[in-house]
């Protein structure tokens, strides 16, 4: 297989266990590749780190990109990966780590499990934003895997957003902010904000309204067939728009067109671990 590696850059605490990895990696039969920041970021710490092709972008060839950090480094990792669906895999150096399939600890595992079918790729909904009133920021990959969120750009004052559908008109939400989460990030912000978990292969979204004016408003489910336009309404003329984190600010008034891309990214997740047994596991059920 060729696998481009992908890592956080702020993890001195576990540079002796990434290395050994590394080498371990290196020394399977597998071509490897790493991303050029996080390999300099290695060898300034560690001069024992394996040798491996330093990369800017993924190869041509890529088969998999595997993330080295928490879920957020997965995240950056699909932005990376720009429009082309390369297959992510994650090992877990961080906290709870819902996106990734192994921990350092149980690597030995994934050198036994790559090119076999204890992978599954599971395809994983991407939402596309788009606004015909106001650019994007220049560069911006308008897709999150995890949400969509809409948010105050001042702490003092609540927007209202006002939410309809190809269907029809949903509500406005008075509220700090408007999640539109995917079944991937309904254990991210979504979950966090009161948003129900949802099973992360359904074809549907949550929109799960964050401090809502009125209590009534709660979240809700829609198919992810749904075409989405939202209207903010902010009292300091600009609202802040968050894909994954990477946030930028749009006037207000301005719309926001949301909807499932096209074509869904890939997700690696290991064959003996389904989403309840994950869920045992990270949120400690019973």
């Amino acid at each position: 297989m060729n696998i481009t590696v992908y890592g956080n850059t702020a993890q001195s605490a576990r540079i002796a266990e990434l290395a050994i990895f590394l080498r371990h990696l290196a020394s399977s039969g597998h071509r490897v590749c790493i991303w050029r920041p996080f390999d300099e970021y290695l060898r300034g710490l560690n001069g024992s780190v394996a040798e491996l092709t330093p990369v800017d972008a993924p190869p041509a060839d890529a088969d998999i990109v595997l993330t080295l950090g928490g879920d957020g480094t997965l995240l950056h990792a699909a932005a990376w990966c720009g429009d082309r669906r390369i297959p992510l895999l994650g090992v877990n150096t961080g906290h709870l780590g819902f996106l990734t399939s192994y921990s350092l600890s149980d690597t030995h595992l994934l050198l036994a499990d790559l090119g076999t079918d204890r992978l599954l790729a599971e395809r994983r909904t991407l939402l596309r934003v788009e606004s015909p009133d106001a650019p994007l920021p220049e560069g911006l990959w308008p897709y999150a895997l995890n949400e969509v969120a809409i948010l105050k750009a001042e702490s003092a004052s609540m927007i209202s957003v006002h939410a309809t559908t190809d269907l029809a008109y949903v509500a406005d939400y008075r509220a700090d902010g408007l999640i539109i989460a995917t079944p991937t990030g309904s254990t991210a912000y979504n979950l966090s904000a009161g948003g129900p978990i949802i099973e992360p292969t359904l074809d549907c979204l949550a929109l799960t309204p964050i401090a809502p004016h009125t209590l009534s408003l709660r979240p809700l489910v829609i198919s992810s067939d749904t075409r989405l336009t939202t209207r903010t309404s902010s009292r300091c003329g600009t609202y802040r728009v968050a894909l994954d984190g990477r946030s930028f600010t749009l006037p207000a008034e301005s719309r926001l067109r949301i909807a499932a891309a096209a074509d869904p990214l890939l997700l690696l997740r290991r064959a003996d671990v389904p989403f309840p047994k994950l869920l045992r596991n990270k949120l400690h059920w019973g």
